[in-house]
């Protein structure tokens, strides 16, 4: 059996890191396992746990029956490739909880019965129950991203070592530029473009920060809905005008990073994220709520070093379990339901 996963480039970002773990997990387990970009890219250099990077050509050439597509974007391209390969399983992986539409997609025709897909991977599962009542999908599988080693390393560099607040510079720049400017005298800020980064320095940078701030806000161009509390708010949140939503989180992956690094998370309340984070683990801040953001970011400098301490072992902890065996046992599940096994 080999494994064909889809995905429009190999650039650093959330969806490539995912597409490659899941890759690995296939490699590692002794199977054949490939990320397929539309023309042939260099495997990744930016992160540990990767695969070999093939050409939907080349896919096509390699591609039988008995292996499986699975695509994380629906661009016609990649979605046209799967329909030509002769593999009787074909999964879309979902690890958005809104889509695109434009002329180089599909939009919402992804969910389509005539699109091809056999199976769908949902990336949290708030994403699983989006699909399962917005589109009435069935024969969906939840496949949790995974939080390598090499973050959970980092926990042991104690508090006292650590300073100041680390921020992705993509994620929320409105949003932190406020928080910056009314604590800035108090607290020290590193403002890094994660695209700029290896994975390992990112989780060097973790490690000697004491705090964390994620401040991933939706596009303009989204709907009205907050995402406060979305997994169980997720009917209503869906039912607005996705085809103008271009991106928003299916998990939030850096967060939940940067908690098994040791870091004191400070965010928005968001997505699959919820699934780990809770009151007594992050400052959870109301979604898109600057005021609360800051409230939440005052609350965490005046912690003394044993509340903190408290947090962010219970915040590491509340992560432990998306491992690679934990994702491997959803993957198995999924093999096993598909006859794929």
């Amino acid at each position: 059996m080999k494994v064909f996963i889809q995905f429009p480039h190999n650039l650093p970002t959330g969806g490539t890191k995912v597409a490659n773990q899941i890759a690995s997990l296939f490699v590692e387990r002794g199977n054949g396992a490939y990320i397929v970009t539309p023309i042939k890219m260099a495997k990744v250099s930016w992160m540990k746990d990767t695969a070999e990077c093939i050409s939907q050509a080349d896919m096509l050439n390699m591609c039988g029956a008995d292996d499986i597509v699975i695509d994380n974007w629906n661009d016609r391209q990649s979605t046209e490739a799967m329909q030509r390969t002769p593999a009787k399983t074909k999964v879309f992986y979902c690890q958005d909880t809104c889509f695109p539409t434009g002329k180089n997609t599909i939009g919402h025709a992804i969910w389509s019965p005539q699109t091809g897909y056999t199976h769908y991977w949902a990336v949290s599962e708030c994403t699983r129950r989006m699909l399962e009542k917005r589109y009435s999908l069935t024969n969906i599988f939840v496949v949790n991203p995974i939080i390598p080693d090499a973050a959970h390393a980092r926990f042991s560099i104690p508090l006292e070592e650590r300073n100041g607040v680390l921020c992705l510079a993509r994620r929320g720049p409105r949003h932190i530029a406020a928080i910056v400017s009314d604590y800035l005298e108090k607290v020290d800020f590193t403002i890094v473009s994660e695209r700029e980064f290896n994975e390992w320095d990112i989780y060097d940078l973790m490690g000697r920060h004491k705090y964390f701030l994620g401040a991933t806000v939706r596009p303009r161009a989204a709907m009205s809905i907050p995402r406060y509390l979305l997994s169980k708010l997720f009917p209503k949140y869906v039912g607005g005008r996705t085809e103008r939503v271009r991106r928003t989180e299916g998990f939030g992956l850096p967060p939940a990073e940067a908690a098994a690094a040791g870091c004191i998370v400070i965010g928005y309340a968001m997505g699959g994220g919820l699934e780990w984070m809770t009151k007594d683990n992050v400052f959870l801040a109301r979604d898109r709520s600057i005021r609360s953001l800051k409230e939440m970011m005052g609350r965490a400098l005046k912690m003394t070093d044993g509340e903190a301490e408290k947090m962010r072992k219970k915040a590491s902890n509340a992560v432990k379990r998306l491992s690679k065996d934990h994702t491997w046992s959803q993957i198995q599940n999924f093999l096993r339901a598909s006859s794929a096994l």
